[in-house]
């Protein structure tokens, strides 16, 4: 139950980024048009001291505003693709010419291609979700590398851990002290491999 709820969870977040994205594209080509149609327009108003058409400029432009902030807080708040360094550069650039369009064209690519691969990811794992292809005969051990510890909020796996376990893999870290020599952290997986068999009440294979 919980497993399903949490699929669903993750493809109404994934529909979400891609609404982001699409209305993002709509403020791009929305905002291509009315340079086009305006650009003109504004000129001869100027030229000519005619402000009957300022209202409707406006409108037009605090019409683009909405969309494109909309749509720009949607992706952010929900890809995790994007990341940190993405992020400040779009705000940093954001007023910059050119190099804006630059930030969102790339923004816009990021996005759509996280959208589409993690909404056929979702579809993937909800048709096999009986099926429990990650599911194994003994519990998996996770050791990382040198110098990296297991913390619980600084996660060295990523989301490979969640994938495997929704799939029906059991998880465990090895908890080891990996700056110690070799010898030190070989007698901590010692340790915690035989409290692991411990804990799932032994395996016949394992001597």
């Amino acid at each position: 139950m919980n497993y399903s709820k949490n699929l669903k969870d993750q493809r109404n977040k994934y529909l979400l980024l891609r609404a982001g994205n699409i209305i993002l594209w709509i403020f791009v080509i929305t905002t291509a048009v009315a340079i086009w149609h305006y650009v003109p327009v504004l000129y001869h108003a100027i030229r000519d001291r005619d402000a009957s058409h300022l209202w409707e400029i406006l409108l037009v432009a605090g019409a683009e505003f909405l969309i494109f902030w909309g749509g720009i807080i949607i992706v952010y708040t929900t890809s995790r693709q994007l990341g940190f360094k993405t992020r400040l550069l779009g705000i940093m650039l954001g007023m910059v010419p050119l190099a804006n369009l630059t930030m969102l064209i790339l923004i816009l690519r990021i996005t759509g291609k996280e959208a589409k691969t993690e909404l056929t990811r979702c579809k993937l794992n909800r048709l096999r979700s009986s099926e429990q292809v990650c599911q194994t005969k003994y519990p998996l051990l996770l050791v990382h590398g040198v110098f990296f510890r297991d913390f619980k909020h600084f996660n060295y796996w990523g989301r490979i851990p969640e994938e495997l376990m929704k799939n029906g893999a059991t998880i465990y870290y090895g908890e080891h002290q990996s700056a110690a020599s070799v010898d030190d952290s070989a007698r901590e997986l010692e340790q915690r491999i035989l409290r692991i068999i411990r804990e799932n009440g032994g395996f016949r294979t394992v001597t």
